[in-house]
């Protein structure tokens, strides 16, 4: 609702101010900061959309007590990308992974997870250079969502992050070992065997994602903690390395 309220108040008048006041998880740590607002069109997920900064966000961590462990699952997804780019915040999940579904542990979360948000954000408002590494999973992992209907947007991050670490660890100098640590902060929050997933379909819907610069797939993956790199592949690739992947799994 974020996305909508955000969207309509960027269009209205040419343009109002908003205030956003997110009750999820996934709101709270993610799309209620940073201004991107959108709507999924013919099948592309966010095509029609604007950047739009709200006046405040305001983030109470009550509502989590509300949500249904789905919805935490979802949110959890968002937390497990900020930690593929912060250090500190990997480290600390990593360390009480008992925890992840702990909500007093949660709403100690949700600040830090803005404030990565919004640094990042802040120095590249309109995702030109630096804010591309907000779409870490995000590529195969909305190809995901369009396919499997009844996976939140979390798991499917989740799931891209999974296959796309896999695909970054074959083309780029990695830290291996870290991006194990990775694979078991995404497997303690998953509950969806990723072999089940029609990867082959979901490829297919990627080669339409709007954040492609070529003829191929644009993918932001972790390569070391902290870290992130650009990594394009040509779509028959990209296609099957996605099926080599999910056999080995």
């Amino acid at each position: 609702m974020g996305d909508i309220g955000g969207l309509a108040a960027s269009l209205y008048m040419r343009g109002i101010s908003c205030i956003q006041i997110p009750t999820t998880l996934l709101a709270q740590v993610d799309s209620s900061v940073g201004g991107k607002t959108a709507i999924d069109f013919c099948g592309v997920k966010n095509l029609i959309g604007t950047f739009h900064q709200p006046m405040y966000v305001f983030a109470d961590p009550t509502f989590l007590n509300t949500l249904p462990e789905r919805e935490i699952r979802c949110g959890l997804g968002e937390i497990v990308k900020h930690a593929a780019l912060s250090a500190p915040l990997f480290d600390l999940l990593t360390e009480n992974m008992e925890r992840l579904f702990d909500l007093k542990f949660l709403a100690q979360l949700v600040p830090e997870n803005i404030a990565i948000k919004a640094n990042i954000v802040q120095r590249d408002p309109n995702e030109t250079g630096l804010r591309r590494c907000l779409n870490l999973g995000h590529t195969t992992g909305h190809a995901i969502e369009l396919t499997e209907k009844t996976l939140s947007h979390g798991e499917c991050v989740l799931l891209g992050l999974l296959y796309e670490e896999r695909l970054a660890r074959k083309h780029l100098g990695t830290d291996n070992a870290y991006l194990d640590g990775l694979d078991a902060l995404i497997y303690r929050v998953l509950t969806r065997d990723a072999r089940e997933i029609d990867v082959g379909s979901a490829a297919r819907l990627a080669l339409l994602d709007k954040k492609n610069t070529g003829k191929g797939v644009t993918l932001a993956v972790p390569v070391k903690k902290g870290e992130f790199a650009l990594l394009e592949l040509a779509y028959d690739d990209y296609v099957r390395e996605l099926k080599e992947i999910r056999e080995t799994l």
